[in-house]
Order: C-alpha cells, then sequence, then structure tokens
C-alpha cells in the first residue's frame, strides 16, 4: 500500500497505530482506495489503548513525581 500511495511504510504503520494522517497523508490514502476523503475521516479512530496508555503513563509520572518530591522534602 505503501509504495501505490507513495508514501513512507512508517507513516502507513502511524496512521494504523495512532488513527491520525496529515491531509496529504488522507489524500493519498483516500486516492488509493478510490474513496472521498470524508468518507475515509470517519473510519479512522485512534485505538482504545491508546488513549488507556496515555492515561497510565499520565498518573504512573504525578505518582513519580509525588514520591519524588517527598524525598527532597
Amino acid at each position: 500500500m505503501a509504495d501505490l500511495c507513495g508514501i513512507n511504510i512508517r507513516t502507513i504503520q502511524r496512521v494504523e497505530r495512532e488513527g491520525s494522517a496529515s491531509f496529504e497523508t488522507t489524500m493519498a490514502l483516500a486516492s488509493v482506495f478510490n474513496l472521498p476523503k470524508e468518507h475515509l475521516l470517519k473510519k479512522i479512530e485512534p485505538h482504545p489503548t491508546n488513549y488507556h496508555t496515555k492515561i497510565f503513563i499520565f498518573l504512573l509520572g504525578v505518582l513519580l513525581g509525588a514520591c519524588l518530591a517527598q524525598l527532597f522534602i
């Protein structure tokens, strides 16, 4: 697919993983699939685990920050 779109394979992987793409990437993908870009945009959704992973990392950072703060108080 990357060859058909003229897009780097890592860009395709990022779109699959994150569910977001630049305007140029969206247009290239829509062209390959012969779809209007609006149809493709409706189908792209962020992977649910990305959201949960970000929350986990944020909370882990808060906890680590609180622990480090206790060491220096």
